[in-house]
């Protein structure tokens, strides 16, 4: 298929005002300017953004179910596995959620399933050779979301699964209200997998701490 690529104009001017003000390479603020980050404010908050500006998690349809399952999973001893994704996303998502669990004490393991010989997503074959190692919590990072059979296999082995993707699911798994929902588009449209998961260690840390 001929893939046809349009490229940016660029905004000399702006470029130039946004490098030089803030010291940083042309390059990157055409980038920026690119992503429609075009004044001074929006740029400082962009690089140098603080935690207190981010969206409360819980407004995440089923954070608190999520984190709670976590922590029970925690508490309980149960076994851990973190069902990532090959791409750049998925790998960095599941570092974050494994080092998070290696920082407070929790042992968890992880799978990231090889591109050419598993292909994408959550899969029966990959399920039942996770139960075979005895886990009792598979939290995925950037897959999932259409996995159906998956999911109700792992439910059958006695096997709970936390579904983690930025990918908007589809129509049968929305039962939400139309507000709800378009709010979950939105935030969908700002957070990649490494942002949800980031969601997932700041509550479920916090969650830790208060019980």
């Amino acid at each position: 298929m001929q893939r046809l690529w349009i490229e940016s104009e660029q905004d000399f001017k702006l470029q130039d005002y946004i490098s030089k003000t803030l010291q940083i390479n042309p390059l990157i603020a055409q980038i920026l300017i690119n992503r429609g980050i075009k004044t001074i404010e929006g740029v400082r908050d962009f690089l140098a953004a603080s935690l207190d500006e981010l969206y409360n998690p819980f407004l995440l349809p089923d954070m608190k179910e999520a984190v709670e399952r976590i922590r029970l999973a925690i508490k309980s001893g149960e076994k851990i596995l973190i069902y990532g994704d090959y791409d750049v996303d998925g790998v960095t998502a599941t570092s974050l959620l494994y080092l998070f669990f290696k920082e407070i004490g929790c042992e968890a393991s992880y799978y990231i399933p090889n591109r050419l010989r598993d292909g994408y997503g959550l899969r029966e074959d990959a399920i039942c050779r996770i139960k075979e190692q005895g886990i009792d919590l598979i939290i995925t990072a950037d897959c999932g979301t259409t996995s159906h059979s998956a999911v109700k296999k792992a439910k059958n082995l006695g096997i709970d699964v936390i579904i983690t993707d930025h990918h908007e699911p589809p129509q049968i798994l929305l039962q939400t209200t139309m507000s709800r929902r378009r709010f979950f588009q939105r935030l969908m449209q700002l957070l990649t997998r490494r942002g949800l998961i980031l969601y997932i260690r700041l509550k479920t840390l916090q969650v830790l701490v208060l019980h």
